[in-house]
């Protein structure tokens, strides 16, 4: 996990697709002047002069990972202030402008699932920072038994076979096998997969803490047959742990509510809101905080 810091950042600006902002075709009827706020606290004053003021877009982000399967990112939720971001493809486009991706990424912060804001854009390490590195289409095939790849139970399967002489043991919610290596000592994990909601699979470090684990970051990678196949990646800091479901299920909850699909007449509108309204008894716990 040295680099994973290095992999994110790399990863959430590579799905930049072509399209400059304003070449939409004229026959689009929704105004290029229609722009969403950027995200200001009661009474917060955002500085005009500043990269977040200059580079707020106001229009969300359009992505597809395939011919079908396309998504509508809140303006927020990438890091818009990157030069490479002002070729990202925005609403109103017509669908097949809109560039197909190898993977999605986006980030967002506990412990209100916020994007980025003009308190917290320029921080180069934010422990309540939530990367999601990759959701990429896969196809089906890894969910059969034995097969190699991602898939949680094929995994634990193949990692039990390897660790005869260590017992498993249950952490929050998870059965988590103890490892340790050159890097460190971390728990491989699993969950038991409910609620609709996919199996994960965690690295989470334990401390002690190597020296260069200065920030130390769990890691979900996993497979899910959902949506035809998916692989998922996300990393957040370990003070976080105890909210590892929390955290997965919002990731598929903006999987949900950012998933468009074609429209009748071809064009991509500007979607209805910039995120997803979470009730409070869901959000994570005190010690997230």
């Amino acid at each position: 996990m040295k680099n994973i810091l290095v992999v994110a950042l790399t990863a959430l600006l590579a799905a930049c697709g072509g399209g400059r902002e304003g070449s939409q075709p004229a026959e689009m009827s929704d105004p290029a002047s229609v722009r969403l706020p950027p995200p200001l606290k009661p009474g917060q004053v955002l500085d005009p002069e500043s990269l977040y003021a200059k580079r707020w877009p106001g229009r969300s982000a359009l992505f597809r990972l395939n011919e079908e399967l396309g998504f509508e990112v809140p303006p927020g939720y990438k890091p818009f202030w990157y030069d490479g971001a002002r070729e990202l493809v925005r609403p109103p486009a017509k669908w097949d402008q809109i560039p197909i991706v190898q993977s999605l990424g986006f980030s967002f912060f506990m412990p209100d699932f916020r994007g980025y804001t003009p308190d917290n854009y320029l921080r180069e390490f934010d422990e309540d920072r939530v990367d999601v590195i990759s959701i990429k289409h896969v196809g089906l095939g890894q969910e059969r038994p034995g097969e190699p790849g991602r898939y949680p139970p094929n995994m634990w399967t193949r990692v039990l076979e390897g660790s005869s002489s260590v017992a498993p043991v249950e952490r929050e919610g998870l059965t988590c096998l103890p490892s340790m290596t050159s890097l460190g000592q971390f728990d491989f994990c699993v969950s038991a997969g409910d609620g609709g909601f996919p199996q994960v699979a965690l690295e989470v470090p334990r401390p002690p803490f190597a020296k260069w684990q200065v920030n130390p970051l769990m890691m979900a990678r996993y497979f899910t047959p959902n949506h035809g196949g998916i692989e998922v990646v996300w990393t957040a800091h370990v003070k976080h742990a105890a909210n590892w479901q929390i955290i997965d299920q919002q990731v598929w909850k903006f999987f949900e509510a950012w998933r468009i699909e074609r429209p009748a007449d071809g064009i991509v509108r500007m979607g209805p809101g910039p995120s997803v309204v979470v009730p409070a008894a869901e959000r994570p716990l005190d010690d997230a905080e």
